[in-house]
Parts: C-alpha cells; structure tokens; sequence
C-alpha cells in the first residue's frame, strides 16, 4: 500500500514535470518565493525511493521539499536544538546504512565556540528528521571525487587555525575522519575545491585567497581572470582572531565543465569586504585550446548563495540548480537544463 505522505512527494513531483515542460527553453524550472533567507541548499534521495528531494536551510531550520520545487510550503521543517547555532552548509551523502541519503548540516554553536555537523535521515512515515550523529568538523562534497565527502577541523590556533582535509568514513555503525589525508587538495580551506578528468587530464580547481580561481593539472597551475566564490555566509576564525573563512558557493565540474559563481555588490568593493551582495552570476567554463575557456554565463536578480549539479532520472537533461537570495530576503531556486 502507497503511504499519504508517498503520494503527497508523487503530487508534487507530477505537477513538477508539468511547470518543467512549459519553461523557456535553458531554464528547467524556478521555485515560488521561499520565505526566508536561505544559506545552503542539497538534492538528493533523503526518502528512499529513487525519488528526488531538496533540503534548504536558514540560519536555525532545515526545510524539506520535493524536488523540483513547485509549492512554497516545506514537507517537513527541522530545527537546530543548540540554542544559539547557525547553519553553514549543508551537504547529502548515501554514506552509512541504508539506501537513503543523509544530510549533514554543518553548524556554528556560538554559545560554545564550536564548529560541528550534525547527520540526520528523513522518516517518510513521520515526516521528520532523525538526528544520527554529530561530529566536529565541517563537511563537503567535492566534485568529481566520486562525490566523496570530506571534512576538516577547526582548530582554536591563529597561526594553524585548520586541520588537513580528509575524507569520511563509516565503520561499525560511526562517522568519523580517515586517518590519511587528501594532500592533492589545491587549497587548505574545504570550501570550495573541485576535481575533474577531462580529455585524459585530471584537473583539480580551487577558490584560494583574493577570491581567485586557479586550476592545477599535471603540474601546471594558473589562475582564471576575475574572482569567484564571494559570499555573505562567513564565520570569523577563531573567535578572536580577524581572519574570516568564507562558505564560498560550490565549484562544479559536471560533463567535463566547470561551473562557478560571482558575486558583486552595486556598492563596491566596500560593500563587498562586509558580505554585503546583491547581484550574482553563474560562469561556466570548458576545457579548449589548452586552456579553460568561458562558454556561458547567466546573471540571477540577487546574490548567489549555491550551486550544484543535478541528474534527474524524469528527464533527459542534467540540470544546474542555484539558490539566490533577492533584496526582499526572500530565497529562490531556478534550474537551468544543461
């Protein structure tokens, strides 16, 4: 027997497929307004039955729809428990036991003074979120590593104020860091890197400091003209300290391209060193020539606060979501079909 809460994501999903069919073409779908400011967003199966859905977050809540995302109102909403945390990021993984995807919710407690992840599965029967575990590192998926997850720690030390990255690993039943490095990383930050194989090259790509985009293959480096990864989601570490980390929106190579986000204040440069954002671009790039060639661009109506490559079984095109925050603070997703 098909549960209600089954048909509800069914409902949703057929009226999606409708609203998809009916766009112009190079955008796949665009959400109604969500209203709230959003940081992250993750596509994936969190149900369990080759199913898509999306997990979006504030600052506090975790907002589940079904994916694409056509209706305004969350199936479920799960809140942070530690009273004075703030959401990161947010990353979904088939790790662990199981066939569903999990969501890790990378948080700052300011209480505390701490930077963890908590990992949560959905119940469908429920409609809610079950928190499995917690660990003391913030997580990312890297493109192009198999979607690999990794992690790293933050450490209360300025001149040595992060760990090495590593990858996740689940063993008898717990998540935990591996014990061996990733040392072809490009930069010492997680957010953002990405890797990538393309005409028989590995390539691996990384926002490093000054907000540039340098890509590494075989030896070579260089640096891609303009800057990327801006963003007003921040965290001031240590504490103490002056220096920020910025949760920079995804890089992605998907199909052999790369895809990065730029955004830009009508302020300025002043505005920009406060986070303050208001206008965004999605910029591709493909490999040509001997080098990395721009090939596509979009601007969106406000700051761009992620990206990420979608494979949706309904249709025959990949899709490139991204979530952009509006002067209303209202949050939006569009899909482009790639």
């Amino acid at each position: 027997m098909v549960s209600l809460s089954s048909l509800t994501f069914l409902f949703a999903l057929f009226f999606s497929s409708l609203g998809f069919a009916a766009q112009a073409p190079g955008i796949a779908w665009k959400s109604p307004a969500l209203n709230f400011k959003a940081v992250d967003f993750a596509v994936a199966d969190f149900v369990g039955d080759q199913s898509l859905q999306l997990a979006a977050a504030s600052s506090r809540r975790v907002f589940l729809y079904a994916y694409p995302v056509v209706s305004s109102t969350p199936v479920s909403v799960y809140m942070l428990s530690e009273s004075q945390a703030r959401i990161l990021s947010l990353d979904a993984s088939l790790l662990g036991a199981g066939s569903k995807s999990k969501l890790f919710v990378t948080y700052y407690d300011a209480a505390l003074g701490q930077v963890g992840t908590i990992i949560l599965e959905f119940s469908l029967p429920r409609k809610n979120w079950k928190r499995l575990s917690k660990i003391p590192y913030v997580v990312r998926v890297i493109s192009g590593t198999g979607e690999g997850l990794f992690c790293q720690q933050l450490l209360d030390n300025d001149p040595f104020p992060m760990s090495s990255i590593y990858p996740i690993v689940y063993e008898k039943g717990e998540y935990s860091s591996s014990d061996k490095s990733d040392g072809r990383l490009l930069s010492r930050w997680l957010y953002s890197q990405a890797a990538a194989r393309v005409g028989g090259q590995n390539f691996r790509a990384a926002i490093i400091s000054g907000n540039r985009l340098e890509i590494s293959s075989q030896g070579r480096r260089w640096a891609l003209p303009g800057s990327y990864g801006e963003s007003a989601n921040r965290l001031r570490w240590p504490a103490s300290s002056s220096h920020t980390l910025e949760f920079s929106p995804r890089l992605i190579f998907g199909k052999g391209v790369l895809f990065a986000v730029h955004n830009s204040s009508r302020w300025g440069i002043l505005a920009e060193s406060f986070g303050m954002f208001d206008r965004g671009r999605i910029i591709s790039f493909d490999w040509r020539n001997g080098e990395f060639e721009k090939n596509w661009e979009t601007r969106l109506p406000g700051s761009v606060s992620d990206i990420d490559f979608v494979s949706y079984p309904a249709f025959s095109s990949h899709q490139i979501v991204a979530l952009w925050v509006g002067a209303s603070k209202k949050s939006h997703l569009w899909a482009f079909s790639f």
